[in-house]
């Protein structure tokens, strides 16, 4: 933007100066010929300004990763977890099932009950793989 006014105001100052010397004539001419490279000074720094704002934007979205990025769903995850301990998710109650950030690694938690066993997970939501299981007695 103060480029533009930079160029506009010493494209005038060119003009004004053109328009006090020789005739009328020529310098009512230059003065015409001196706003038109002006203007279009104006709207091809405008242009380039555009273009460099949007080429900005492109390469920001480009290097931003994706907001929340799940390859496996909850229900995936859940089934996943009942399958691992041999179980029909008709067998169990869930108690947890929460999604969670790990340093960098997104996980689903889930927890359920299965006659006087708890069964504890944890999956990666980005690959499916179950980072952790455990088995505790609901007694305990």
């Amino acid at each position: 933007m103060k480029k533009k006014f930079l160029i506009m105001a010493a494209t005038l100052g060119l003009g004004i100066a053109a328009a006090g010397c020789g005739s009328a004539a020529s310098g009512t001419s230059t003065t015409a010929s001196t706003t038109t490279a002006v203007t279009t000074e104006a709207t091809t720094a405008a242009t380039t300004e555009a273009a460099t704002t949007q080429a900005a934007t492109t390469a920001a979205a480009s290097t931003t990763p994706a907001a929340s990025v799940t390859t496996i769903t909850e229900a995936e995850a859940k089934s996943a977890s009942v399958k691992h301990a041999g179980f029909a998710e008709s067998d169990v109650t869930f108690t947890k099932v929460e999604q969670d950030l790990d340093g960098t690694v997104k996980k689903f938690e889930i927890d359920f009950v299965n006659g006087d066993k708890e069964y504890s997970y944890e999956i990666n939501m980005e690959t499916g793989e179950i980072i952790k299981s455990e088995v505790e007695n609901v007694n305990d």
